[in-house]
């Protein structure tokens, strides 16, 4: 049997944390077949180990592990993978494939733009749009 794992970034605000599950939630909603969790990789439970071994227990032979952040960065390239690598280890025996985070995408772009017109923004007009991200600690990003 085959269990998706969303794997959310987490926050101490549990609203943040509600804004996940309901994304996830309703990206799930296309692959009834399979079992789904959604997890954190920080500041909120469940955990990626945790959840990846309930699916384990009920039967789960693949994990296909999507990540439900926007770029690549240590999470991506470190801290999930670290995370996976435990429960490799505790069952060498489940297949697990690890996805790409969404990355800049067309859709995206779109969705950005339909945000800033619902906050007043027009194109045909000048104006500064300043986009700010946490940043990281990898040199490629």
């Amino acid at each position: 049997m085959k269990a998706i794992l969303f794997v959310g970034h987490g926050t101490r605000v549990p609203e943040g944390n509600e804004q996940v599950k309901a994304f996830t939630k309703k990206a799930g909603a296309a692959f009834p077949e399979y079992e789904q969790k959604t997890c954190f990789l920080e500041l909120a439970e469940p955990d990626i180990v945790t959840s990846a071994v309930e699916c384990i227990e009920n039967g789960a032979d693949t994990l296909a592990v999507v990540p439900v952040l926007l770029l690549s960065a240590g999470h991506i390239k470190k801290d999930i993978p670290e995370e996976l690598g435990k429960v490799q280890k505790m069952h060498p025996e489940v297949a697990i494939q690890y996805g790409e985070p969404f990355g800049v995408h067309d859709r995206i772009n779109d969705l950005l733009l339909d945000r800033l017109r619902v906050k007043g923004w027009e194109p045909e007009k000048e104006a500064v749009i300043l986009f700010v991200g946490r940043g990281a600690k990898d040199p490629g990003q």
